[in-house]
């Protein structure tokens, strides 16, 4: 795209976001109703609709962006009424535009996202300047407006950043297509010239291939393929402690299709010692199957234990835009208002706080998508850790009001827990019976966390939220209930997707960073577990986390 091209494109999507801003504003000073508002959209959705399959396909690539652009206009005419409708720079939805900000620079491209920036300050300022409440209330508040400027000013190298990280990783994984595609010899050679210890295993677990560095390195030769990697290889942790084949995420890595990256293991042959290393395991995927794993492994015993991995553009980014929002938090905390103004500031407060959580998520959903976060398994009792979840979380409180109190269930007695060997554990009295799983206690705790977040905020004031956990057969099965939900039937598992899915537009989760539900299915997932969501009556929502339990002695 040429610098003309980028001019005419950032000039004409300003222009164009500032004539539905207008449009919005001169709609609203109309006292136009309601019901002639939402025949609009829907008119405006229609034809957007039978627009995106009938002439679509037919534009040129070059010139779809327009047409993208021109789209968008129900999501940023509903934006604009509702932040204008709601006190302009004061309103509690102005976090929106923050949300729409980036989702454009990821979607569509970073300039339409500037230009919808700059468009969306001027408005304001129009728009208080020709409101007399509005300028009488920005006169006395001049450093609000200052912030919002800031925060806004922010968003544009952020946009910018994580557009491009997100550009080279897709065209990466268009050379790395190709590059699957070369003769199995070519794959061999590749290999072979990496300096990293490569191991490739099939689903299975059998050694397919080991690289020249990893016959170096472990003192291997050809007999080692067709061998189960478990029968070859000990594991242990950092501590020392074994990790048996249940502990390592090699089956949950196949079944997600997800790299994983494990720190601080410690590996040996059936005649080596142990060396200190890390781990990352990626997915050999072919006509979308998994077909089985690359195993790359890195020396770290000459390495000093306080190194930090180097952070990747977007993740410093983020983590820059943190700090920035962490900062105006401050700020925003030593402002002092009179009585009247008071609800303003909380509110301000409260869109600081779900930045800076967004913010935090969305760092994190980057992680583990890249493979950076893994998890090692370990047993530990469910149920002792649901009793801790439900002390922090009642003695934390949520703004909500929402209640959460523990289902006792009647078979508090029965115990399930693998068979293991020389493992010492000892029991308390509590609510829930002692039932061992097998995970990542904090991984666990973490998930359960933020799907509780998910139910507080779509739940009635005041309602219950129960928590449970039974066995069930050869399965642990937690049970989070929501007794007055506003969540629709049948649409309950839209929670966990990114941004919520078809529930984008529900109003209770407009404080959330749309990411809790993902980040929780994604971990939970990857340590063997299976999220469900059943609805009962009109109101109760139930979110089902059920963990296969292994019963089986490990290998020695």
């Amino acid at each position: 795209m040429t610098l003309q091209v980028k001019y005419i494109l950032g000039l004409s999507s300003f222009i164009f976001f500032l004539l539905i801003g207008y449009i919005s504003i001169f709609i609203l000073r109309a006292d136009t109703t309601l019901q002639s508002l939402m025949q609009i959209f829907y008119i405006l959705a229609i034809i957007i609709g039978i627009s995106l399959k009938t002439f679509l396909p037919k534009i040129p690539k070059d010139k779809k962006i327009y047409f993208y652009i021109i789209a968008l206009t129900p999501v940023v005419a509903f934006i604009y009424l509702l932040i204008f409708s709601t006190g302009s720079i004061f309103s509690p939805y102005l976090i929106l535009t923050h949300f729409f900000t980036i989702a454009v620079s990821f979607l569509i491209s970073p300039l339409i996202a500037v230009s919808f920036v700059f468009a969306t300050i001027s408005l304001l300022v129009y728009n208080s300047v020709l409101d007399t409440a509005l300028k009488t209330l920005s006169s006395q508040n001049p450093f609000l407006g200052i912030l919002y400027v800031i925060s806004y000013l922010g968003l544009i190298p952020l946009s910018y950043i994580l557009a491009k990280e997100y550009k080279v990783k897709e065209e990466w994984a268009k050379i790395l297509e190709k590059q699957i595609a070369t003769s199995k010899t070519q794959e061999e050679e590749f290999l072979k010239n990496i300096s990293e210890v490569i191991i490739v295993i099939d689903v299975n677990f059998k050694i397919l291939y080991i690289n020249k560095k990893a016959e170096e390195y472990f003192n291997l030769n050809n007999d080692a393929i067709n061998k189960n990697i478990y029968e070859l290889f000990k594991f242990k942790n950092k501590d020392g402690i074994d990790i048996y084949s249940y502990s390592l995420p090699f089956t949950q890595t196949i079944q997600s299709k997800q790299p994983q990256k494990l720190l601080d293991l410690q590996i040996k042959t059936n005649v080596g010692s142990f060396k200190k290393i890390d781990m990352k395991i990626i997915p050999a995927i072919e006509s979308e199957k998994s077909i089985g794993l690359i195993l790359i492994i890195q020396d770290r015993s000459n390495m000093d234990t306080m190194l930090t991995q180097k952070e990747e553009t977007s993740t410093s980014a983020l983590r820059k835009f943190l700090e920035l929002i962490s900062n105006q938090k401050d700020t925003i905390q030593t402002l002092t208002l009179p009585p009247s103004e008071q609800q303003k500031l909380d509110s301000l407060k409260k869109q600081n706080q779900t930045l800076i959580q967004a913010a935090e998520d969305l760092m994190y959903t980057i992680r583990i998508e890249s493979g950076e976060i893994g998890v090692i398994s370990n047993i530990f009792d469910i149920g002792k850790l649901l009793d801790e979840i439900i002390i922090k979380e009642n003695k934390k409180g949520n703004s909500t009001g929402v209640l959460l109190y523990p289902r006792i269930s009647e078979n508090k007695k029965d115990i399930l827990m693998p068979k293991l060997k020389k493992v010492e554990l000892k029991f308390a009295k509590r609510n829930f019976p002692e039932i061992f799983i097998i995970g990542d206690e904090t991984s666990v705790e973490q998930s359960v966390t933020r799907v509780l977040k998910l139910l507080y905020l779509t739940s009635s004031n005041s309602s219950p939220i129960t928590v449970d956990v039974l066995r069930d057969k050869e399965l642990a099965t937690i049970n989070l209930i929501s007794h007055k939900s506003v969540v629709p039937d049948k649409q309950a598992m839209n929670l966990f997707e990114k941004y919520y899915g078809q529930l984008s537009g529900l109003p209770e989760l407009k404080l959330g960073s749309g990411l809790e539900g993902f980040i929780a299915k994604t971990i939970l997932e990857r340590m063997g577990a299976n999220v469900t969501t059943s609805t009962t009556g009109e109101k109760s929502l139930t979110v089902i986390i059920r963990f296969g339990v292994y019963t089986k002695a490990p290998p020695t």
